[in-house]
């Protein structure tokens, strides 16, 4: 009894918030690669680019704008429909539980109880807009300081002494910029992010902490206040001590040895108990990106997972991800090109990381670890184009 795991709704549901970063991503390397290209020939190019920077300016900060209005709207769409669809996940899962018990139980799982809802997508929503919208002023100044950048490499000495070519000298810098992303996004744990990885990260943590909300409310709604921590093959050292594990959804922190009914035979059996959802979260279960899920636990129904340990699992996964920001910041770099003569070199690399990627998939599948190509995860907007 495993139903759909929270992480697996977070994924789908949270990739449009994504998809919107994305876009403003590319729409903003394009529209500074075009600007930058424009009139590079002639004598006076870096004086009248740096003439024309508060148009730039503008220009940005009505690309920011749109994006936050956009996004605070997908915000609260997608958190309402997480916590939704994490109740409603629940539900399903205690409906089967039902089936396998007699006839008083079965009745007490057979209505999908209301869920309060409104305080805590409030917090969550509240919470999430705060942070995409502060990177509205991060977004304009990498925008003008990359640009800013790419013109001083542009009249260099050594470009001006005809050493090199401005486009050379411009795309060179231009691509060291592409490569790292729009960054200085900083967590609350003090990490550095590039736009791109800081929503994702947001977006899917907190579309996943609204999915399990609606299941843990409605599992209080039935009376279930125990659950299960599912199995995964890709598990990190973070997660892998909670696996498997029953845990209390309220109530004091530690592990305990409790007495329960058995709801098949009737009989009590003692239990044990390894801490609450808020403790192992606190120690590391469902962070970013995590793919456990939490379960309803009933004594007597509810068969925990076998084991499946794979301790290269979660690497091989990661290495999986690592290539696919590359092909995405690779098609980033295609399409945002300032000097023509870099898009064959483009080109080549780009098929060179896919090629990468499939022999990696190959390679993992062929170990058993049965790892997906998403190709909408190889795209920029991941696969999400603007209406």
């Amino acid at each position: 009894m495993t139903g759909r795991n929270d992480p697996a709704l977070a994924e789908e549901i949270a990739q449009r918030l994504i998809a919107i970063y994305g876009r403003i991503e590319q729409d903003l390397m394009r529209g500074l690669a075009i600007r930058l290209a424009s009139g590079a020939d002639v004598p006076d190019w870096a004086t009248a680019k740096l003439a024309g920077i508060r148009e730039l300016e503008r220009w940005v900060d009505e690309l920011v704008a749109a994006l936050a209005g956009e996004a605070r709207a997908e915000t609260a769409r997608a958190i309402v429909e997480a916590y939704k669809s994490g109740g409603a996940a629940a539900f399903e899962q205690l409906r089967r539980v039902g089936e396998q018990l007699d006839e008083p139980s079965r009745l007490a799982f057979d209505v999908q109880r209301a869920l309060p809802g409104a305080a805590a997508t409030n917090r969550l929503i509240a919470d999430l807009v705060l942070r995409l919208d502060s990177t509205g002023l991060q977004i304009t100044r990498w925008a003008l300081d990359a640009y800013r950048e790419v013109i001083a490499a542009g009249v260099a000495p050594d470009v001006l002494s005809g050493v090199q070519t401005r486009y050379v000298a411009m795309q060179r810098a231009w691509s060291a910029l592409l490569d790292r992303g729009v960054t200085g996004f900083v967590d609350r744990a003090g990490r550095n992010w590039s736009l791109s990885s800081y929503v994702e990260m947001a977006s899917r943590t907190t579309v996943a902490r609204a999915a399990t909300a609606g299941r843990l409310d409605q599992f209080a709604a039935q009376g279930v206040t125990l659950v299960s921590v599912s199995d995964h093959a890709h598990e990190c050292r973070l997660c892998r001590p909670w696996e498997r594990r029953i845990l209390a959804t309220s109530g004091p922190d530690g592990d305990r040895t409790v007495e329960l009914r058995n709801e098949v035979t009737g009989g009590s059996e003692r239990v044990e108990i390894s801490g609450t959802v808020s403790e192992a979260t606190r120690a590391g279960l469902l962070h970013p990106n995590c793919e456990h899920g939490l379960n309803p636990y009933i004594h007597g129904a509810t068969v925990l997972p076998k084991p499946e340990p794979d301790p290269d699992g979660d690497a091989a996964r990661q290495r999986q991800r690592a290539l696919e920001r590359r092909i995405r910041t690779l098609k980033a770099r295609r399409d945002a090109v300032i000097d023509p003569t870099q898009g064959p070199r483009l080109a080549s690399a780009l098929r060179a990381t896919q090629a990468e990627l499939r022999e990696h998939l190959r390679v993992a599948n062929a170990r058993g670890l049965t790892l997906l190509r998403r190709r909408y995860r190889e795209r920029p907007d991941l696969g999400f184009t603007r209406k």
